[in-house]
């Protein structure tokens, strides 16, 4: 169980860095807060991202 926890962190911390930068850009310019950022762009992109995984 804790390694299967392990293993998805890990899965979605790489998604989130890798993450491109014109996203995050156009997010800051609209000022949108961090956490708003990460919760409406980075983490519904990231789960696309890893899904395939498993």
């Amino acid at each position: 169980m804790l390694s299967t926890a392990v293993y998805t962190a890990e899965l979605l911390r790489g998604a989130i860095k890798t993450t491109p930068q014109g996203e995050i850009a156009a997010t800051k310019a609209y000022d949108i807060s961090p956490i708003t950022r990460m919760r409406l762009d980075a983490l519904p992109n990231s789960f696309r991202r890893t899904l395939p995984a498993y």
